[in-house]
């Protein structure tokens, strides 16, 4: 199995406006940096971008408000080119 690299803000934020555009990124990291990127009973973080469709679902049913989607996930190639300079 692949050891879990942590994700940037920025990766996040670009999954983000993909799935959940709702999502307050800056909570998200500070809540895995806090815990030290695991889930449960200390299991450490497989997927990242699971625990962002997670979080999703928990907003939708705390809510009552279905979460914004984009059209086109293709948060990969989105987040490559934020990285290309102007």
């Amino acid at each position: 199995m692949a050891r879990f690299i942590k994700p940037t803000i920025e990766e996040i934020k670009v999954y983000a406006a993909e799935v959940f555009p709702q999502l307050d990124v800056g909570r998200f990291y500070d809540h895995y940096e806090m815990v030290g990127w695991v889930v449960g009973k200390n299991k450490p973080m497989k997927n990242w971008q699971a625990a962002v469709r997670l979080w999703k679902r928990n907003y939708e049913e705390w809510t009552g408000i279905r979460a914004k989607q984009d059209e086109q996930p293709d948060w990969k190639s989105r987040y490559n080119a934020a990285q290309q300079p102007s």
